[in-house]
């Protein structure tokens, strides 16, 4: 088995999340547009899984940088990450919040659904580096 190296945490954690950014955004894309046709959205699919996606890589960083450092205050670091993450969710659908847009709830759910799938993502990869015995 390969040595537990910071190089690999990153790697495996970086393909897995373009694995799922982009089978949950093609499928959810791929459900808009052939079975849910008539509602229209305010934010475009693509937009929610980039923010997604560059939000869980600053998470994901923040707790690996932590972790270089001083080990002990790297779940710190990802309560607050996780912090920041919501602040920055919000300022994202703050145009929607803010608009007159008459649905606005599949908006909300089309962001918060991935949101919490790539929230649990980013538990487990923190979980296992914070577990790793071996020295990083």
């Amino acid at each position: 088995m390969p040595e537990k190296t910071l190089q690999r945490f990153i790697l495996h954690y970086v393909i897995k999340l373009l694995i799922l950014a982009l089978s949950l955004g093609l499928t959810h894309r791929l459900i808009y547009e052939y079975v849910i046709t008539d509602i229209i959205l305010f934010i475009p699919i693509w937009k929610i899984y980039g923010i997604l996606v560059l939000l869980s890589l600053a998470t994901y960083a923040m707790v690996v940088f932590v972790y270089n450092i001083i080990k002990e205050y790297a779940g710190f670091a990802f309560i607050a990450s996780i912090v920041l993450k919501m602040f920055v969710s919000l300022w994202f659908l703050l145009p929607l919040i803010e608009s007159e847009f008459p649905n606005k709830i599949p908006d909300v759910i089309n962001f918060f659904l991935p949101f919490f799938i790539f929230l649990g993502m980013e538990v487990w990869f923190s979980i296992r580096l914070l577990q790793s015995q071996e020295p990083i």
